[in-house]
Parts: C-alpha cells; structure tokens; sequence
C-alpha cells in the first residue's frame, strides 16, 4: 500500500508533467561518473560529451534488455519474493564500488588516494616532472596545447 507522501508526490508530479515512476537507477551509473571525473580531471568538454553519449547508450541498451527479459520470462506476473524475481533484480543494482576496496574509497574521497598527484595541478605536475627529467637523463617534458585531430579533416596531418 502506497504511503500518503507517495501519493501526494504522485499528484504533483502527474501535474507538473514530472512523472517518474520505475526503479531507482543502480549505483554503479553515478560511480561511473565519479570514476571519470578522477581519472581525468582535466577532461575537455568534447570528451565529457563523448562520456555522457556513451553511458546514456549503455543505459538505454541496458534497460531494453532488461526490460525484454522481464516480459519474456514474465516476471511482472510472479510474486515479488521468488528467488527467479529476486536473483533478476540483483543482477542489474551493483555497484563498481562492491569488487574493490580502493576503488570505494576513491568514490567516497573524489579523488585517487593512491595518486601522488591528486592534488597538484596540471602546470605543477609537468613542471615537476620536467625536473626529474633532467636531473635522470636531460630530458624535457613540454606540455603540448590540446590540439585535436578531426578524423573527417582531408588535410588533417
């Protein structure tokens, strides 16, 4: 039985044209964004675009899977504590977090602890490493501005 706050939400969100209903998205699609953001913390907008198009196609492929299973193997019509109902919704709401220890705690801090790094930024990190450069070898490290290749351009190099 429904409560009265999920009633009344229900209304509201029937008015304002905000309707929402089905389950809560799994974990694991907000962890996916957080893990992106730590790894590449100087990610350009074309690349968080390329990201985003991508987790929406997995989502979308995802659900219409699930979706076929559940009306292949009609599982709407079974009770909801059968062990078939209940192994198909763990299947789908794990979480990345759930396999590693350290990938939790970069999730939980928003940032990699195992990375030296994590705080410096980008200019500081290249200089430092041109540093070690020369001191071990007389190498430079030159950070290069961030000049794309369209793949579609005839007088691309």
């Amino acid at each position: 039985m429904k409560s009265v706050r999920e009633v009344v939400r229900g209304v509201l969100e029937r008015m304002l044209g905000r309707l929402t209903d089905g389950p809560s998205p799994p974990p694991r699609l907000r962890e996916a964004v957080i893990v992106f953001r730590v790894m590449y913390p100087t990610a350009s907008i074309d690349e968080w675009e390329a990201f985003a198009i991508a987790q929406a196609e997995d989502a979308y492929r995802s659900g219409f899977v699930r979706g076929l299973e559940w009306s292949e193997r009609e599982l709407d019509n079974m009770d909801p504590d059968t062990p078939e109902r209940l192994a198909e919704a763990a299947s789908h709401d794990w979480s990345l977090a759930e396999s590693s220890p350290s990938l939790r705690e970069m999730l939980d801090k928003r940032y990699d602890p195992r990375d030296p790094f994590a705080h410096v930024p980008p200019e500081d990190r290249a200089a430092f490493v041109d540093q070690l450069g020369e001191y071990f070898g007389g190498f430079r490290v030159v950070v290069l501005p961030d000049e794309r290749v369209d793949p579609d351009d005839p007088d691309a190099p």
